[in-house]
């Protein structure tokens, strides 16, 4: 909890609170209405079939580049194409990856 508290205030402390939702764990077709209303999916563990939801929905995956955490289904994430990967346990390069990608599909969704 204490590593979601700190990601909590620095989304406040960048400003970036009213882009961002902190939802948990979500199954099945309850995470319908998250990914219809999502511009990027931050996933800060190891990735899943959570990669494969994501994507099929078009949003781009932000996730951890400890590699050891993933499972196959991360092979799908292209860094720079459809997502983008942060440096573990960096608050700051999370925060910094969120923000390139919300400029970047501010320009163009088509950029991904």
């Amino acid at each position: 909890m204490a590593i979601l508290t700190e990601i909590i205030n620095l989304a406040k402390e960048l400003n970036v609170t009213d882009e961002v939702d902190f939802v948990g764990a979500k199954y099945g077709k309850e995470v319908h209405s998250y990914f219809l209303n999502s511009d990027l999916f931050v996933y800060p563990g190891g990735i899943g079939l959570s990669a494969l939801h994501s994507l099929s929905f078009g949003i781009p995956i932000l996730t951890t580049d400890n590699l050891s955490l993933h499972f196959p289904e991360f092979e799908l994430l292209k860094p720079g194409f459809n997502g983008d990967l942060f440096m573990d346990n960096s608050f700051e390069d999370l925060a910094n990856k969120i923000v390139k990608w919300r400029n970047n599909l501010k320009v163009s969704r088509e950029y991904m």
